[in-house]
């Protein structure tokens, strides 16, 4: 009787922990910039991949999935290596179907993906996902089941980022009270418009934007205050429809926010309203402000790392500003000198085109949107 305790109490524990298992998502290392459809890894891509490989060797790994293209094979090979197992393909056009495998599966497994799929990944197996900038690298989600909750954590792994976290660097005598107008293009295609108006107060920047487009049913306005002194966030609303219904309030007091956004996000974010009460990491700025104040920062002099909140999705992204080239463009008939400025890491980047001597912003891209931004005379 002792005996057939014993197996049961043995049967029990396994059972247990057979109810407890890990699924790990990587997004793809770095790849060589080329207009191959099929790029490999670059030497620090295949590095990350090691530090991938060495960081997982011990978590039990029973089964590794890849995309087909190479750099997904090439991110998950170290692995595969080191373990001896085979590499499973897996179709991006249905996740759900290896969603679902996983899930009835119950074994730690890694799965490599792409920066709009890892995401839709982890959020259909249960999991808080979050957006992953086309510029950003070495986020392992894990996602953790042990009876019926669900822990979604994020490891940074090696080569880390560069550059320390600061205040931004900027020109106060750069930022006038100042009006302007932005014709809005998709793919080449004028399809509206946006107004940007920053009024320069005592001890405050007042920004307003108001963005219209009938091609995606875009009627918005948002406006944000921020301080004079050091840019940080006031307060922001936004209001109009984006597609659909958008109502945003927040009040920021040092790092700490609160209020609420009601908007349509992309699918693997929370949906609907949320209310925000939280404490945001030190050097967190409004993205909206950026766009605004992009002309005053020190990016000339030097590259500069810091965080901006996204109001709309609440994610906090880690970004840098750096200046890519100067270039020569020929305006009006004029050949006019240009800073191409790069906004790295905020899902998504950004570049700005800007006048040096002006530090005037002629245009903005969001190259992975198709969206391009550029200054008309007011009408």
């Amino acid at each position: 009787m002792r005996l057939l305790y014993c197996v049961l109490c043995v049967m029990s524990l396994q059972c247990m922990a057979a109810e407890e298992y890990t699924l790990y998502f990587s997004r793809h290392a770095e790849k060589i910039s080329t207009t191959d459809s099929d790029p490999a890894l670059t030497k620090k891509g295949q590095h990350r991949a090691q530090a991938l490989a060495d960081y997982l060797f011990d978590k039990n790994i029973q089964d590794i999935y890849s995309t087909q293209t190479k750099r997904s094979q090439q991110t998950a090979q170290p692995l595969v290596k080191k373990l001896d197992q085979m590499l499973a393909f897996y179709d991006t056009q249905d996740l759900s179907v290896l969603a679902k495998i996983l899930r009835s599966q119950k074994r730690n497994a890694l799965v490599v993906g792409h920066s709009n799929t890892i995401p839709q990944l982890v959020h259909l197996v249960g999991g808080q996902a979050s957006s992953i900038d086309e510029n950003q690298y070495g986020d392992l989600f894990a996602v953790t089941f042990v009876d019926e909750s669900i822990i979604t954590t994020v490891e940074p792994l090696p080569p880390f980022p560069e550059g320390e976290l600061a205040p931004l660097m900027f020109d106060l005598s750069r930022l006038p009270s100042e009006k302007s107008r932005y014709r809005v293009l998709l793919n080449g295609e004028d399809i509206g418009y946006q107004i940007l108006d920053r009024v320069v107060k005592d001890e405050q920047i007042e920004i307003t934007q108001i963005t219209m487009s009938s091609a995606t049913r875009t009627n918005m306005i948002v406006k944000t205050f921020v301080n004079k002194t050091t840019l940080l966030p006031l307060q922001i609303r936004m209001s109009g429809s984006d597609g659909k219904a958008v109502d945003v309030q927040m009040t920021f007091a040092d790092n700490h926010v609160t209020g609420h956004s009601h908007k349509q996000r992309p699918y693997f974010l929370t949906q609907g309203q949320v209310d925000v009460d939280q404490w945001l990491p030190p050097f967190s700025y409004l993205k909206e402000t950026i766009f605004a104040t992009v002309g005053a920062l020190k990016y000339q002099q030097q590259d500069q790392y810091f965080r901006w909140f996204d109001a709309e999705n609440i994610e906090v992204k880690r970004v840098r500003l750096h200046l890519a080239e100067t270039t020569v463009v020929d305006k009006d008939g004029l050949q006019q000198p240009m800073d191409v400025v790069h906004l790295t890491g905020g899902a998504p980047s950004y570049i700005f085109y800007l006048s040096p001597e002006q530090h005037e912003v002629l245009k903005i891209e969001i190259p992975v949107q198709g969206l391009t931004f550029e200054k008309v005379p007011l009408e």
